[in-house]
This record gives structure tokens, C-alpha cells and sequence, in this order.
């Protein structure tokens, strides 16, 4: 489980670490650096998962992407992100480079492994200075790796034997269980409004693409009751399933009180659409071990947020969840069983309302 994230020097975050436990709301008015905390985890879990820079460059470079404050002469410009986990912690530093030939790629200055809260030499399990990276041996000694790294990218990027870094490869297939859903799409065009291959879908995709067919595979293997309920809880009288055609091809439709015949996913308005996806994600039967959502209320009516607390609340039982959002109705649905965090911006940077500079949990950066 993801216990801490650690932020400095990104974007209005100048530096905050965030306790987070199995079910997080991450809240504030607008303007406080939700969204930028939500960037960061993306941006930390691309580093990890992909090893590559590139989505940092994609945001318009080092430069860009720092926070925007007074900094003392001298000091270094730095951009920090780092996490715990309950069995490691991690930390990458970036730069800017001196001479490149790609001047918005940033550089890593330092990455580090280590086995406990306090980093210390005899707990540190992997370390990088520069192009160079160091692992413990069989005799739990700290000696160079026989690889080497590129500056503009992260260790993980070049780690192909799981048995040279075992710490780097438990993390590494730890951030590919994580999944993010802000990219729910249910515009005209939408991919969730289409029919699909009756297949066996056990997780809906980020788009929502193939929709009917994870619909399928939570109703015939997952929790069909909890889907009927929350439906009819969102919709009274309403009923959601699967029509397949002899060719295997299935649709989305949806009976409604009143209405003569059921609707298409094509037929549907954009918050009932999302309602349904919503659902179809939090009940899916193979959940990921990390699941953030981003404002998820965009789009439903205040009379949905009850419905969706609820399934946020029954998808922390089988994974950590986090959830980034401005809606009150949302947050209060969530508050008795969450772990709250609310985000004030004081003097042009962001920070946890309540909580002091020297409180929260603890955490301190590795040295370059």
C-alpha cells in the first residue's frame, strides 16, 4: 500500500508529504494545486513504471514544470518526487542539464531505494549518483552494479534482471498495478457509446472503450447484485445490461420506468453514461492495487454523489483508493470513512490546510 507522497518544487507545491491510508480525498477550493498533486503522482508513477522522462518534457520541460517562487541564489534547481510504500521507499531528484542536446529533458541528480522510514547507509537498498548505480550483493554489501543508467532517464528504465535489483523490480510491477481514471469519455463520439466483442473484460479500459463488455464480466462473474443496486439507487426503476447479437457483438441498454423500449448507450446523456462506467470500474473483478480517480463527479448530478460515495466506499475494501475532488456533497459522502486531506495555497504555494511546516509524516529527502 502506498503510505506516503513526498512533493517539492512542483509547479505551486514547494514542498508537502501526504500521509495516505486505504481511502483518501484529496480536496480544496480551486486554485489550491489539487490538480498539480494529482500530476505529480501521475508524473512519479510514469518515472517508475516506464523508467522514461518523457512525460515531464511532454509538460513543457524542468523549467516549466518547477515551482514558480523565490528561490536563494545558489541554491539548486531541483525537482523532487518520492513515495513510501509499506515495504520501501523511493526517491528520484531531477535537474536541469548543463549541455544537452534536448535542453527541456530533465536530468536525474540522484535515485534512491531504502528498506525503512529513515534513510540511512545501512538501509539504503539501491542507490544512483549520476550514471552510477549501486546494489546490495549477496552478502548484503552495497557495490556497483555491472549496469549503467542515462542522465535523462530513471534506473528502472535500464533494469531488465529482476534478480540484480529485486527492490527496483517489486517496485516497478507495484506502479503497474496502479490505474488512474480521469479520461472516462462519454461525448457523442465516445467509445463507451459503441458495441463490442462479448469478451471476457475484467478491467474497463481507461477510455471506457469496450464497455458492454466489461459490463458482461461484472454481471456474470463479479458483483452483479451491487451493480443492479447502485443502478437503481442512481436511477429508481431503472435496469442496466448486455444484449448480444448472434455474431457475438453485445450493447449497452437501459430500461427506464415509463419508457416503452430500452435506450442504447448512444441515447444516453453524458452523466448517466458516466454513472455507468463509474460503476462498472469500482465493481470490476480485478481491481488494481492502487485506484486514483480525478474529480469523478464532472458531469453527474448532485442526486448521484450518495450512489458514487457508496461504491468508492465498497472499492476501498479491495484496493487503496484516492480520490481528487472539488464537490462537498462527494467529500462529505466520504468523510466518516476517509482519510481527508485539504489543500490550502498560502502566499503562492500549496499546503495541507492545518497542518504545520514541521508536522505530518515524516520524510526526508536523500542528498545529491
Amino acid at each position: 500500500m502506498l503510505e506516503l507522497l513526498a512533493i517539492e518544487n512542483y509547479r505551486s507545491i514547494k514542498s508537502v508529504a501526504v500521509g495516505l491510508e486505504r481511502l483518501n480525498v484529496i480536496t480544496g477550493a480551486n486554485g489550491t494545486g489539487k490538480s498539480n498533486l494529482y500530476r505529480a503522482l501521475r508524473l512519479l508513477h510514469d518515472i517508475i513504471r516506464e523508467g522514461a522522462l518523457s512525460s515531464l518534457a511532454m509538460e513543457g520541460g524542468l523549467r516549466a514544470a518547477l515551482h514558480a517562487g523565490k528561490r536563494s541564489r545558489g541554491t539548486p534547481v531541483t525537482l523532487k518526487l518520492g513515495l513510501r510504500t509499506s515495504t520501501a521507499s523511493y526517491a528520484i531528484d531531477l535537474g536541469i542539464p548543463v549541455i544537452s542536446d534536448f535542453p527541456f529533458d530533465p536530468v536525474v541528480k540522484s535515485e534512491l531505494v531504502w528498506s525503512s522510514e529513515l534513510l540511512r547507509p545501512s538501509t539504503t537498498l539501491v542507490e544512483r549518483r549520476g550514471n552510477l548505480v549501486k546494489v546490495r550483493d549477496a552478502n548484503f554489501r552495497l557495490v556497483h552494479a555491472e549496469w549503467s543508467v542515462r542522465e535523462a532517464e530513471s534506473m528502472l528504465a535500464t533494469l531488465a534482471d529482476p534478480s540484480t535489483a529485486p527492490e527496483l523490480y517489486a517496485l516497478r510491477e507495484s506502479a503497474r498495478g496502479w490505474r488512474f481514471l480521469d479520461y472516462l469519455r462519454t461525448d457523442a463520439a465516445a467509445p463507451a457509446r459503441l458495441p463490442s466483442p462479448a469478451t471476457f473484460t475484467p478491467v474497463l479500459p481507461d477510455d471506457g472503450s469496450r464497455l458492454p463488455a466489461a459490463l458482461a464480466t461484472v454481471q456474470r462473474v463479479g458483483n452483479a447484485r451491487a451493480f443492479h443496486a447502485a443502478i437503481d439507487a442512481a436511477f429508481p426503476g431503472s435496469r442496466v445490461g448486455v444484449e448480444e447479437d448472434a455474431s457475438g457483438m453485445a450493447r449497452l441498454v437501459m430500461s427506464q420506468p415509463g419508457l416503452a423500449r430500452p435506450l442504447d448507450a448512444r441515447e444516453l446523456s453524458d452523466g448517466t453514461l458516466r454513472m455507468i462506467l463509474l460503476a462498472t470500474a469500482l465493481l470490476s473483478p480485478r481491481m488494481p492495487e492502487l485506484l486514483v480517480l480525478n474529480e469523478p463527479e464532472a458531469s453527474l448530478h448532485p442526486s448521484l454523489l450518495p450512489t458514487l460515495a457508496g461504491l468508492i466506499r465498497s472499492a476501498s475494501e479491495q484496493t487503496q483508493v484516492i480520490v481528487v475532488t472539488h464537490s462537498q456533497p462527494l467529500v462529505e459522502g466520504l468523510r466518516d470513512d476517509a482519510n481527508i486531506i485539504e489543500l490550502e495555497k498560502e502566499a503562492g504555494s500549496t499546503s495541507i490546510r492545518g497542518q504545520l511546516q514541521f508536522e505530518g509524516p515524516q520524510w526526508v529527502w536523500p542528498k545529491r
